[in-house]
């Protein structure tokens, strides 16, 4: 895969007590909100999985598979690309609209992939220099904060300024998470 074409995704996760003293200090850091929207996750796997640990995204080239519905937007289509072996903070991300998710659930359903996950989240976005803070409120789970910059490089250099942002923001370290959200959601609540 040529990474200066690949549109990276570096992200830094963490849970989170409340959402009001997050936003309180966004709103002190001249943070900007951006969007606000309910969405639906759905997570697709090949047709012979039967468990969450075989769904697990560590090995370079392992990926995950998702539509994402929004109400008065388009669906998207996400293949999120591990780019390095066990590293949850950068992916390769590609994605798409399209126009009828019943008709592409069954084009999945011919190719062998099948639904494994739905993640039903309302998401508050704001953007702060050249990154999105994503507050989420998943259903059945824990309020989480989602920090991430798409770049083609610059990796280590953009981890500082996420890891600067959640020092500001006063996020605890033991909250702070090195797996994705979505991975722990699915651990608890996919193949049911």
């Amino acid at each position: 895969m040529d990474m200066k074409r690949t549109k990276m995704e570096i992200e830094i996760r963490a849970f989170i007590d409340d959402f009001s003293s997050i936003k309180e200090i966004l709103s002190e850091l001249g943070a900007k909100k951006v969007d606000e929207t309910i969405i639906e996750d759905i997570w697709f796997c090949k047709d012979h999985i039967k468990s969450y640990e075989e769904t697990k995204m560590n090995k370079v080239g392992s990926y995950g598979l998702r539509f994402r519905l929004q109400k008065d937007r388009k669906p998207q289509i996400c293949i999120k690309t591990i780019l390095n072996e066990n590293d949850h903070q950068v992916f390769g991300e590609f994605e798409t609209e399209f126009e009828n998710p019943k008709e592409m659930e069954k084009i999945f359903q011919i190719l062998g992939f099948k639904k494994f996950c739905v993640v039903n989240k309302k998401r508050e976005t704001y953007s702060y220099e050249n990154m999105k803070i994503n507050l989420e409120d998943i259903r059945g789970f824990n309020p989480c904060i989602e920090i991430e910059i798409i770049d083609h490089g610059n990796f280590e250099e953009n981890k500082k300024k996420m890891h600067k942002i959640t020092d500001l923001l006063k996020i605890k370290e033991e909250n702070r998470i090195n797996t994705s959200i979505t991975s722990l959601f699915m651990e608890k609540n996919s193949f049911k």
